[in-house]
């Protein structure tokens, strides 16, 4: 199988050292990559037998840098059971870094290089592979049972006077000899 190419925009790369770090991570995975210090912009070399650009972004990761990602959510009618497979066989297309799905929403999360992939050709590859699936915006996801950042922080600080009136009662605070001892004496 002939290798992969794929270009891809390192984040935080500014010079040779950050270079010669993420080359040392790539080599684990059998991976190289040539890099503009400059713009970030580089040229992934792999083999698709041996890894997956999955591995490539891993291993820049776990080199300390990140690649330019852009992601996409998506509606998908699958059981528990099938969401590994799932997550698996969306990882492979060209230009996908990752796959997440939630069985409880029903949603799908990917990430993917928007130097190499479209929204429109990840869909067309998930949909090649057997699956129906829709996109979803925001309204979408709220609409889908998630709740909304105010909510549990809403619910926080509700709960928290509530949880400091039971540690005041179970550490005797807020007996009659408790209150008598923490009395305010004035100076």
């Amino acid at each position: 199988m002939p290798p992969a190419r794929e270009r891809v925009r390192v984040v935080g790369v500014d010079c040779p050292t950050c270079v010669l770090a993420i080359q040392e991570e790539l080599r684990k995975v059998g991976a190289e990559l040539d890099v503009d210090i400059a713009t970030g912009d580089a040229i992934v070399v792999y083999d698709p037998s041996r890894t997956s650009l999955a591995e490539v972004y891993r291993a820049v990761r776990g080199a300390g840098y990140d690649l330019e990602k852009a992601s996409l959510t998506l509606s998908v009618r699958l059981g528990p059971e099938g969401a590994p497979s799932f997550e698996e066989r969306v990882s492979r297309p060209p230009g996908v870094f990752t796959c997440r799905f939630s069985p409880a929403s029903g949603l799908a999360r990917i990430t993917y290089n928007p130097l190499s992939a479209t929204p429109e050709q990840i869909l067309r590859a998930i949909e090649s592979l057997g699956y129906a699936v829709e996109g979803v915006g925001e309204e979408g996801v709220e609409g889908r049972g998630l709740r909304p950042l105010w909510v549990p922080l809403a619910s926080l600080s509700l709960g928290l006077p509530v949880i400091a009136l039971h540690v005041s009662e179970a550490a005797g605070w807020l007996s009659p000899q408790g209150l008598e001892r923490h009395k305010y004496r004035g100076v």
